[in-house]
């Protein structure tokens, strides 16, 4: 999948136009809450007890997340 054309170096600008095309309200307040809720995900994980493999693999799926 991609953003604007991109696969990598995806930023809240884009993903912000994305929502503008396709007349998404509050574009800007969703990707906020999604944002913490994935800098979070480590205390979701915790809570689900979810196993030491799966959370080494989550751990290394987000490496470099974010969204500026």
């Amino acid at each position: 999948m991609s953003i604007n054309g991109k696969h990598k170096g995806i930023t809240k600008h884009d993903l912000l136009i994305l929502a503008n095309e396709n007349s998404v309200k509050k574009g800007a307040l969703i990707i906020d809450e999604i944002q913490q809720i994935v800098c979070n995900w480590k205390s979701y994980a915790k809570d689900a007890k979810a196993s030491k493999q799966l959370l080494e693999s989550i751990d290394a799926t987000l490496v470099g997340y974010s969204i500026l």
